[in-house]
């Protein structure tokens, strides 16, 4: 699979995923418009994200991009609503198979503070 091309702007891709998970939480905080555009936005954004942010080969970004993406689609009310909180709980699972396999146990249980 080739990768789509970057927007002029950005140096490389990972400054480009970078940018749009960036943008994915912008759009999801910002309490200017519709919450139901802007929360599809931010999934837009997230999904521009995730074509560079791969489990492979960035798997904390890949994790964490899936995990935002994730609570986007379950706070999204406009669509199907059971759709929605379908595809949060498939993002939620690359986020928990993240953890299990990245973050040693003993981070998990002494670290209150979170990633």
């Amino acid at each position: 699979m080739v990768p789509p091309p970057r927007p002029q702007g950005s140096d490389s891709a990972q400054e480009y995923a970078a940018e749009q998970a960036q943008l994915g939480l912008q759009y999801m905080g910002s309490r200017i418009g519709d919450r139901g555009t802007n929360l599809a936005r931010a999934i837009d954004s997230y999904t521009q994200a995730l074509q560079f942010y791969r489990a492979d080969t960035a798997p904390r970004e890949y994790a964490l991009t899936q995990n935002q993406m994730g609570i986007a689609y379950a706070k999204l009310s406009t669509g199907d609503r059971a759709a929605n909180l379908e595809r949060a709980i498939h993002c939620d699972s690359a986020w928990l198979a993240y953890l299990v396999l990245a973050v040693p146990i003993a981070t998990v249980a002494t670290d209150r503070r979170g990633l």
